[in-house]
């Protein structure tokens, strides 16, 4: 029976979606690939109540919209489907299924339940030096036979002897259920769908391109926050550039007249260069990202060299996007909520104080009573690493002294040292210079700040209202 009688949507009455349907299932023929479609739609029958998100090239995939995989629209979101299959594609796809880090273990249950020993999960293989030295449990991949799977395949029961890669070469569909820390926040705040958000809301738009999305797990970090207030969000194309942007591959190529930012953007850069088919430019790409010998324009195969760097296709970016969008529109109507929630399931890029600084302002803070009088900031600071008063630390400030000086000092809130490609040390600071407001300082040498609890020092403000350190120490502030 052909996947069209398993759609969960109906086809819109469009050229377009019957072409791309077609193509997909011509595809799936070739590839017979209707198996790894069926049991994905089952395992998510096993899991009604749990919210999931398909991360990677699947959300490139109409017949994984209509079937309910994935709820990216591909013809909607203008996504090709070449990133996930083409005809020339020698492996089976992957897709990956994202849930709550909360529910994952409870879903690999029903799952064992169901499949009993027809299902095995992968195992990674673990080196030293070079040489294999034990076995490892795959953070998520499983495979589902027709058959139990045989003992000889296995390490013990319900775990194989085998990696992904040797998954893959004996021709086994592999299945990853992930776990995903921002679907539990956002899981906790609603239940209103991810795709079920406008993608235009000014109050969204503001947390993001102001930079205030610390809490937002995907959307804290400097470099998100960094990237989202260059684009100026306005919308939900803009949050899912500004995910995609600060990967590795896409980053550096961010300032050129036409970037390169998703993995699609480079088999299209491909085909239009050689004038090929996407598909046979999918096959230079991977060619490439393999490092092997293939004969493109130098500035192109710089470009596209840069992606064998980590870097998100577009079905991916959209998918990681939507999910920084909505718990946005939540911190910007729904703060006391969303703090509880990221308090609860944040693993935090930031110093202990962070978080609790910014929820203070919407939410009372517990706090061990082990004094009889009340504690100022910079005692509970000093004894619990965090303070639970909504306003900052006396004593924190940026201000102009001469020129395009400035004077800061303040908690640090995070550090990260980092080497570019040219060899030149970097040292990225956050210093928390005023009530939920926080400062971007990059200092031009690494710097230890292992035993720093703050920071006082002297930035230059570029030209971009970027500020270039030129002094930085350890501060102590009471």
């Amino acid at each position: 029976m052909s996947l069209d009688h398993y759609f969960r949507r109906p086809v819109p009455d469009d050229e377009r979606y019957r072409d791309r349907i077609a193509e997909e299932l011509a595809l799936v023929e070739q590839h017979r690939l209707e198996p790894m479609f069926l049991r994905v739609r089952e395992i998510l029958d096993l899991m009604p109540d749990v919210s999931h998100n398909i991360r990677g090239s699947a959300g490139s995939s109409l017949l994984c919209w209509l079937l309910g995989i994935t709820d990216i629209d591909p013809i909607e979101w203008s996504i090709p489907v070449t990133r996930f299959m083409h005809a020339l594609r020698p492996d089976a796809p992957d897709i990956d299924i994202d849930i709550p880090y909360t529910r994952r273990e409870e879903v690999f249950e029903r799952i064992f339940r169901k499949y009993g020993d027809r299902v095995a999960r992968v195992s990674n293989k673990v080196h030293h030096d070079g040489v294999f030295h034990h076995w490892s449990l795959h953070c998520g991949g499983i495979i589902i036979l027709d058959h139990a799977v045989p003992s000889h395949m296995l390490l013990r029961p319900g775990q194989l002897r085998m990696n992904k890669d040797e998954v893959e070469a004996a021709g086994h569909y592999k299945i990853d259920l992930l776990a995903s820390h921002a679907l539990a926040q956002l899981d906790e705040v609603t239940d209103r769908p991810l795709f079920a958000y406008p993608r235009e809301d000014e109050q969204t738009a503001a947390v993001l391109s102001s930079g205030k999305s610390i809490g937002i797990i995907g959307g804290e970090s400097p470099a998100f926050r960094k990237a989202a207030m260059s684009l100026n969000v306005s919308r939900m194309e803009h949050a899912i550039l500004a995910t995609s942007l600060i990967r590795p591959a896409a980053s550096e190529g961010a300032r050129e007249d036409a970037p390169l930012v998703f993995e699609d953007d480079v088999i299209d850069a491909i085909a239009d260069a050689v004038r090929c088919s996407p598909a046979e430019a999918d096959v230079i790409r991977r060619a490439v990202a393999k490092g092997k010998d293939v004969d493109l324009d130098p500035d192109l195969l710089r470009k596209v060299k840069r992606f064998r760097a980590y870097a998100f296709c577009r079905s991916h970016g959209v998918a990681y996007g939507a999910v920084v969008w909505a718990l946005a529109w939540h911190k910007a109507r729904n703060p006391k909520r969303f703090w509880e929630a990221t308090l609860r399931h944040a693993q935090p890029i930031y110093r202990r104080w962070v978080h609790p600084h910014e929820a203070a302002a919407h939410i009372t803070l517990d706090r061990p009573q082990t004094r009889l009088f009340p504690m100022s900031h910079a005692q509970e600071w000093k004894e619990y690493g965090y303070w639970t008063k909504p306003d900052m630390l006396p004593g924190a400030f940026v201000k102009p002294v001469s020129g395009n000086l400035v004077q800061f000092r303040g908690p640090l809130a995070t550090a990260r040292n980092y080497t570019t490609k040219y060899g030149k040390k970097l040292c990225f600071l956050t210093v928390g210079v005023g009530d939920r407001e926080y400062l971007n300082v990059t200092m031009q040498s690494a710097l230890d700040t292992s035993r720093w609890r703050a920071v006082e020092g002297v930035a230059e403000v570029g030209p971009s209202g970027t500020y270039s350190g030129l002094t930085a120490r350890s501060a102590w502030m009471d």
